[in-house]
């Protein structure tokens, strides 16, 4: 298995099914789940960062919630990424993000996540992705 991590940051729009729900059926994005096919397809670990959770496997339960990210919560939610990802061991993250044109709460994810990886001594890239749909044949990893 690669040791780069992909991440991507989570959707307001979210299933609002009661109870708990994976987070990759949780989180309604082509966006989330190009990148969760990219990292299926090269065999790279997935994380999606959310403003409440912090990294979330695909896997993990959580409830709905309604919650973005703000610029005055990054140094907060950047210190449990940064720890989070030190568990995790990768080499370098990449950070797929639409740009702050085409999704304004966007910014604050990126911040984030780019403090964590500095915190964690963890190389970090960001891919800015174009507008519209998303398949995973249309991202690539730097």
């Amino acid at each position: 298995m690669s040791r780069t991590l992909l991440v991507t940051y989570c959707a307001a729009d979210k299933d609002p099914a009661p109870g708990d729900l994976p987070a990759i059926r949780r989180y309604r994005s082509t966006r989330i789940e190009a990148v969760a096919a990219l990292a299926g397809r090269r065999q790279a670990a997935f994380r999606i960062l959310s403003g409440e959770f912090g990294l979330l496997a695909p896997e993990d339960s959580i409830p709905w919630y309604d919650h973005l990210l703000v610029a005055g919560e990054i140094d907060r939610l950047a210190g449990r990424v940064a720890a989070q990802i030190a568990d995790l061991e990768p080499s370098r993250v990449v950070f797929f993000t639409r740009s702050a044109v085409a999704d304004p709460c966007a910014g604050p994810y990126r911040t984030c996540c780019e403090t964590a990886c500095s915190r964690a001594g963890v190389l970090c890239a960001v891919v800015a992705l174009p507008s519209g749909s998303l398949t995973a044949e249309d991202l690539e990893v730097p």
